[in-house]
């Protein structure tokens, strides 16, 4: 219960500072997509089911904000290629593993959201695709740290439970 109340409210935050904040402030925070970061590390830390329902659901709840950023299509396509690399290629508790992820998913994002609105030149588009992956790649570091951070301070997972502590019992 706990755990779904805390994915709602992370959820809903996400979708606010991405939608609000971030725009507010400009670039770079504003082409980063952190609702993309904060699903990719439900995948590699927690249930694939979840992070599958996290990102069917953005696209919906970003266009009833009016901050529709790329289509539905394009989060769906994301969310199936980040389930696959994270059950065969990344591995699950690991930061250059999770910073893959992220890395392969922001660059498909980006890519088709392009290939959708494509009205600049094609060098400019990789430039600015590049020049932003910095910026995303450092915010989902940061992500990282915090989550490893709020893992340790709340026993290991009191709010989401990860994967590997589902099965471990306490010792002692």
């Amino acid at each position: 219960m706990i755990g779904g109340l805390f994915l709602a409210i992370l959820f809903w935050g996400g979708i606010l500072l991405q939608s609000s904040f971030f725009q507010a402030i400009g670039e770079p925070l504003a082409s980063i997509p952190l609702l993309l970061i904060l699903g990719a590390l439900i995948f590699q830390r927690y249930s694939p089911i979840t992070a599958t329902i996290w990102f069917i659901a953005i696209s919906p709840a970003l266009s009833w904000f009016g901050f529709a950023d790329a289509s539905w299509f394009v989060y769906i396509l994301c969310g199936i290629l980040a389930l696959f690399l994270s059950k065969r290629v990344f591995t699950s508790q690991s930061v250059y593993g999770f910073l893959g992820l992220v890395t392969i998913i922001f660059l498909l994002f980006f890519f088709l959201k392009a290939v959708k609105e494509f009205n600049d030149s094609l060098i400019d588009l990789l430039w600015l695709g590049f020049g932003n992956l910095f910026w995303v790649l450092l915010m989902a570091y940061l992500i990282f740290l915090f989550e490893q951070i709020v893992c340790k301070a709340t026993l290991s997972g009191f709010f989401l439970r990860s994967r590997a502590n589902r099965f471990t019992t306490p010792t002692g």
